[in-house]
């Protein structure tokens, strides 16, 4: 849902393969974490990482004319998206260990 919030609010897009990548897609795979319920930061990992493989491949194939000159695109896009991925994967983690801790995360299994 989110991506599709930020797709109306504030969108950009260069290519209809693109906007699937870096909006339905990439925050849909946060959904992945819904399958590591027994181990949530697990889950906050791995659908943070499904999330960083679209954004980064979108980068590679649609934004690689942002790289500085003499900078592989591939590095580029994966400098790019891991500054604000991994910031937003361990502020999830850490929620996640608070919510469990706090009893106010019931997961029943």
């Amino acid at each position: 849902m989110f991506g599709l919030v930020d797709l109306a609010i504030e969108p950009f897009i260069v290519h209809p393969i693109q906007l699937v990548l870096d909006y339905p897609l990439a925050f849909a795979s946060l959904g992945l974490a819904g399958f590591f319920q027994k181990n949530p930061v697990l889950g906050v990992i791995v659908g943070s990482t499904g999330r960083f493989l679209c954004h980064f491949v979108s980068g590679v194939v649609y934004f690689s004319d942002y790289a500085p000159p003499g900078m592989s695109p591939i590095i580029y896009s994966a400098i790019y998206n891991a500054t604000y991925i991994i910031p937003s994967m361990i502020i999830s983690a850490i929620a996640i260990v608070i919510l469990q801790k706090s009893k106010a995360l019931n997961i029943y299994l």
